[in-house]
């Protein structure tokens, strides 16, 4: 009977998966700023409308003839770079395509877009999990990285490496054909000590690398954790703040000068007819502000395990459901909001794993 042959994650796929999430996110918040700026412009005459969902899929396109044509890590990187862009611009016209009018500003487009980029970042999650296990997996990825012996840039750091992995999965699989072949590899890797030249991170790697040098200083000062303590209890108030901002803005009670009215100004959240999404979104921002605040205060009485677990919590329900029903009622203006949030949210999760 002949064996299935099961996908195999590559070596790199947490790479190409990062490189679209991010484009994808700077493709819709650039596209929707630009569009917001001149006025939503359209390009065509009185009969021809070209939008901008065409050159979204020009680009998905083209990023997908990327990795059918070349075999190179560098082709998976415009792979990924195109994709993210072109899937960007098309589901930025997500309204159109479920409402009959061809309604461009239909109030659920929002949500529905950020729900398929929060789908996208636990793709992203799930790969970064998994690991090759088996004898097999290790030995695809292993020859994956083989590019750097093509290349002539095969570095004692990445020879180790390869030669950890198949080590490892070794131990693991005793499949005789497979580890015939995984020996010979390793024979060859051992056989390139005279070819090794001195380890050189390609762009993204220097940038992780920074990144990791500007962690290890940051964290290292021993006011970090009260200047964290002050960044929650500071977002903790805008959080429990911005709700009741809008709702008076939706009642026009109060009025905004141009980029604040811009960020905070609502126009479907109404008291008098409000819905159950708006009671969610206004319940869910007041609970996770007051999180953020008691984090502060639990912190203070030296709980700090407790604290950065309520941080995190608080801030985890606030992208992962109550954004969901900011962006419904606050549309694209929530953007800049979300962002903060996942800045916060991943500088708390770094100094807790730097310090667990």
């Amino acid at each position: 009977m002949k064996k299935t042959r099961k996908l195999i994650r590559r070596y790199y796929a947490e790479r190409y998966l990062l490189i679209t999430i991010v484009s994808f996110a700077f493709s819709v918040s650039i596209t929707r700023l630009f569009l917001e700026i001149t006025g939503y412009p359209q390009l065509g005459n009185s009969e021809l409308h070209i939008a901008h969902v065409l050159w979204g899929g020009l680009l998905l396109f083209a990023g997908g003839l990327f990795p059918l044509i070349f075999a190179n890590k560098r082709a998976f990187d415009l792979s990924a770079l195109l994709s993210g862009i072109g899937v960007g611009l098309f589901i930025d016209e997500v309204g159109k395509f479920i409402t009959q009018s061809n309604n461009y500003f239909f109030p659920a487009a929002a949500p529905i877009i950020y729900a398929f980029f929060l789908i996208t970042v636990f793709v992203f999650l799930l790969v970064k999990r998994a690991k090759a296990s088996d004898l097999r997996s290790a030995l695809y990825q292993v020859i994956e990285q083989f590019e750097e012996i093509l290349e002539g840039d095969l570095s004692r750091y990445e020879r180790d490496r390869m030669l950890a992995s198949i080590r490892s999965a070794l131990e693991n699989d005793k499949n005789p054909g497979l580890s015939e072949v995984a020996n010979h590899l390793s024979g060859y890797l051992k056989d390139q000590e005279e070819s090794l030249v001195p380890h050189q991170p390609d762009f993204l790697g220097k940038i992780v690398d920074r990144w990791l040098k500007f962690e290890e200083k940051v964290f290292k000062n021993p006011h970090f954790f009260t200047w964290l303590q002050v960044i929650w209890g500071g977002w903790g108030l805008v959080i429990l703040s911005h709700p009741l901002i809008a709702l008076f803005s939706a009642q026009a009670k109060i009025a905004m000068p141009g980029f604040l009215a811009e960020i905070l100004a609502s126009d479907l959240l109404s008291l008098p007819d409000l819905s159950v999404f708006g009671i969610i979104r206004l319940s869910g921002e007041a609970l996770c502000g007051f999180l953020l605040i008691s984090a502060v205060f639990l912190s203070a009485k030296r709980r700090n395990h407790l604290s950065v677990l309520i941080a995190q919590v608080s801030l985890l329900i606030l992208l992962l459901l109550v954004n969901v029903f900011i962006f419904y009622f606050d549309q694209f203006s929530s953007i800049l909001f979300s962002m903060i949030q996942v800045i916060i949210l991943i500088v708390t999760i770094r100094y807790n794993r730097h310090y667990s």
